[in-house]
This record gives structure tokens, sequence and C-alpha cells, in this order.
């Protein structure tokens, strides 16, 4: 079986993950990237927890504080405009109202500025038999398509959330355009591009026109193969084997070499079918100085890969960067 080197919070079953984060980190933060493509940077005294739903949880000994990115999708289906920080501020809240919360008030929303990103937030009262607090709710423009975070905290036993300019420090570095592996590996990808985890547990990335799958071979899973990441060749053809049920014969002498950045690649040109239709396939492997092999497996959302994206395939491969000690 191949290892999945990502990290993803929903798809534990099939990955070999560790609940506690294991991915990059400097002296005073962890880097996560979550199911749906965001990374978030926070402090390491704070832990990421699985939730459902592509919700992002994050929490101290003091604080739980969850966050959601909305896409346009998102956004249609609520019916929320794009862009619209105070439409999706009272529909966040209102969705998650609880019994003995304060309902959404206008008048009482208060906007803070960190790292040059606009947040908007405000403290409703909670109310819970004897106790009360304040929880915390806001949100925040994501990026210039008009896609939001929104995000929810509350203390576990002070009357109010304490830590609140770290948690804002935490939604304002939200981002897409990097990804971290659960071994703290990191790459690049253009932050037009869409991340998120499909449903077998793979990284994919999509633009619209095309559509990258993310495989990771381990030392462990090539030795079991007979092989080792010097040997780029049986990697290939192992990939184009489990890529199709079909009478195609994988060409050795169709294989063609490249160098991303640093890295030793080769890449294979087929031709496959969906049903009746035929289009590309490009399988794409790099090595890594660690053993692993990096494959990506990417086809066109019509007939054929356009040339920019194979480059812009190579300069993902390129940036894939080890653990930061």
């Amino acid at each position: 079986m191949k290892v999945l080197r990502a990290l993803s919070l929903l798809f534990a079953v099939v990955m070999f993950i560790s609940i506690v984060p294991v991915g990059a980190q400097t002296d005073e933060l962890w880097y996560w990237t979550f199911p749906d493509g965001v990374t978030v940077a926070y402090p390491t005294s704070w832990e990421a927890t699985p939730d459902d739903d592509e919700v992002i949880r994050l929490e101290s000994e003091n604080t739980a504080l969850y966050l959601y990115l909305y896409s346009l999708s998102d956004l249609a289906e609520i019916e929320v405009e794009p862009g619209d920080t105070l439409g999706l501020l009272e529909y966040y809240h209102t969705y998650n109202l609880s019994e003995g919360e304060e309902a959404f008030a206008a008048d009482q929303i208060v906007t803070t500025t960190v790292d040059g990103r606009e947040i908007s937030y405000f403290e409703p009262l909670m109310v819970d038999g004897d106790d009360e607090y304040q929880r915390l709710r806001g949100s925040m423009l994501f990026d210039d398509t008009g896609r939001m975070v929104a995000f929810g905290a509350f203390p576990f036993e002070e009357a109010a959330v304490s830590e609140k300019d770290t948690v804002f420090e935490i939604i304002a570095s939200a981002e897409t355009g990097v990804y971290y592996l659960n071994d703290g590996t990191f790459f690049t990808y253009p932050p037009a591009w869409d991340s998120y985890t499909d449903d077998d547990g793979y990284i994919r990335l999509d633009n619209g026109d095309t559509n990258i799958r993310m495989e990771f071979y381990s030392p462990e899973t090539l030795e079991e193969m007979g092989t080792d990441s010097t040997n780029l060749v049986a990697v290939l053809e192992d990939a184009f084997t489990s890529a199709n049920d079909k009478s195609l014969t994988f060409d050795t002498a169709a294989v063609v070499e490249f160098t991303a950045g640093d890295y030793p690649g080769m890449q294979y040109s087929f031709t496959d079918t969906y049903e009746t239709e035929s289009y590309e396939r490009l399988l794409v492997v790099t090595a890594s100085p660690d053993g692993w092999v990096n494959l990506f497996d990417i086809a066109p959302a019509e007939t054929t890969i356009n040339e920019e994206d194979k480059a812009i395939v190579i300069d993902i491969l390129a940036s894939f960067e080890p653990p930061v000690e």
C-alpha cells in the first residue's frame, strides 16, 4: 500500500497521521494545512484537532477556535455575496446561535486590522444556567475572489476570550498557495488553484482546466516494490498499471527525463479513455533526497493538458522543501 504523506483530518483511517500536529515548526509557530487547502500558523502551545465538515478547530488551555473557509459556491448556497464580510458574519452567527446566546447585532460589530487584513467581529453574551461568558465571532475577506473566512471562539473557564489577539493573528495567517505535509515537508502552488483532499484521502490541485492528484511513495513502500527512489521508471510503471484497467501497455521508451529544480524526474504521457471519450493523461515523478518519490497524476478537464499547466506542474515539484528545523 502506498503511503499518503499528506496530513488530512478527515481521512485518518486511510492515512498515517498524528492527531497532534507534526508539521513544520519554527521557534514559536506550527503550520498546519487542512483538507480544504487552508494553511494557518499558530502558537506551538496550541493544538489542532479533527472536526467534521472541513471545520478547523484549534485550542489552547483557555480557548477553543473554529474557522471555516467559505468558497464562492458555499457563498452562493447560503446567498451571501462574495466579499460581504458583515453578511457572512450575520449568517455564521445566526446559523450557530445557541439557546441563551445573544442574537446578531450590527451595531456591536468592531473592525480591526492585523497584518494588513481587516477582521470584523463581535462578542455576543452567552448565558448557560448560572454561567455567563462572551463568545467571539468574526469574519475576514480571504482573497480578491471574494472568498471569506468565518470564525468562532469561546473561553473554557474565563468570562471572555482573553487570547483575542492570538485568535486574530491565527485568522490573519490563513492562506492558500503553500501546503504542509505531515512530516513538515511543504510545497507551493499558484494561489488561484484550488487545493483539497478527495474522498480517497489524496491531495488534489485544480484550476478548472487541469487536475493534479498527488501520491507519495515512502522508502518502505518502494522497498516492498523491490525498488528505490533511484528507479523512477519502476514507479512510473507501477502508477501506470494502477491508473488504468484497460489493455494498455507501458512503453519504457516513451519515458522522458527532466529536472525540477534540484530533483531528478521522469514523466510518461499516454491516451486514456473515460466511457467513450479519449483524453491525455500525464504521470510525473520526482525523487527526494530522503528516499521518497513524489507522483503527480495529471488529467485535463477536456482532452489535452495545456503547456502552461505542464510547466506549472514542474514548478510545483521543484518547490518541495524539507521540514523547517
